[in-house]
């Protein structure tokens, strides 16, 4: 537990939390993403490509791929979540004393938020094209004001 004496768990541990069940919705995608966050923070066998964790069972991706996921260890998960995070705030997140959760959290809401945006743009894209896909060329034309003639 890193010099962390009396603690359960790490900062990792609560940012697994947040991620597998605070900002996802559907309760199968949680224990799916828990399934996922414990195969790759799974500690790699030192036997190199050989050791990686089939999750086929537990349901497919978002693109339809089964998952295969390579174990990098819990070290690995927070560094590279730490790099991420650094990154995409643009700030330097400090790595011990438990604020990096409260970063990791800021950075979470940072990247649903652009997320969400995008898919209401697509689906506004989307409802507009329906619209006029929707009305024949006859309605069109009468839609049409004065000054864009016949």
């Amino acid at each position: 537990s890193q010099g962390r004496k009396g603690m359960d768990n790490e900062p990792v541990d609560d940012f697994k939390g947040l991620v597998c069940f605070r900002y996802t919705l559907n309760e199968d995608d949680m224990y799916r993403t828990f399934d996922r966050w414990d195969g790759l923070a799974a500690e790699p066998s030192p036997s190199s490509s050989s050791s990686s964790v089939d999750l086929a069972s537990s349901g497919d991706d978002d693109s339809g791929a089964m998952a295969i996921i390579q174990p990098v260890g819990r070290d690995i998960v927070s560094s590279a979540a730490l790099l991420r995070a650094s990154a995409s705030l643009r700030t330097k997140i400090r790595s011990r004393g438990g604020d990096e959760v409260y970063e990791w959290e800021r950075w979470l809401r940072q990247e649903l938020w652009i997320r969400n945006q995008q898919q209401s743009r697509q689906q506004q894209q989307q409802q507009t094209k329906n619209a006029s896909d929707a009305t024949s060329p006859q309605q069109q034309q009468q839609q049409q004001q004065p000054w864009q003639g016949k």
